[in-house]
């Protein structure tokens, strides 16, 4: 597996498997799948799109990232994170967040913050803090399940001052 830039001709598998998340309804805030115009231009509003490439040339995952805030409050960074289902467990989400750690240094962030890690989502949290990450506080019943019940999200960060540029 590779990481590099998205490309027009990732769009598709990508755009399935973002889908494929919308519908699991646990872990992103989108509720309607989107088409194809709309979500090259959800990515086209990011700072910074990369795909993870399987051997087979079939883009499997990718990060979107882009300021946290903006403007006085641009230096932390934020991404979400997509992994198609068929190959989780295997360490693509891992070098997706590593990588986009780095990226993020390189675009000049402090940290990287993420302030909607609903608490079902094991995997990613774990994920998260094998990387390096800390949870900060937690938000009460913020994030609303498909089935329509609550639950916590938590707030998690993590300094780039450590990161070493190599860790892509």
């Amino acid at each position: 597996m590779r990481i590099r830039k998205t490309e027009e001709s990732d769009l598709a598998a990508l755009l399935a498997i973002w889908n494929e998340v919308i519908e699991e309804g646990g872990s992103i805030p989108f509720e309607a799948p989107m088409d194809l115009a709309e979500f090259r231009g959800f990515l086209m509003d990011q700072q910074l799109c990369m795909s993870a490439i399987a051997d087979d040339g079939r883009a499997v995952g990718m990060f979107q990232l882009h300021p946290l805030v903006g403007g006085r409050c641009d230096a932390y960074a934020n991404a979400t994170y997509i992994v198609d289902q068929e190959v989780r467990g295997r360490g693509i989400g891992r070098a997706l967040v590593m990588r986009s750690l780095a990226e993020a240094k390189h675009l000049g962030y402090q940290a990287m913050v993420f302030i909607g890690v609903v608490d079902s989502n094991h995997a990613a949290r774990h994920c998260y803090e094998g990387c390096g990450f800390t949870e900060r506080g937690t938000l009460p019943q913020g994030f609303r399940t498909k089935d329509g019940h609550h639950e916590d999200m938590h707030l998690y960060y993590r300094s780039l001052d450590d990161l070493h540029m190599d860790a892509q």
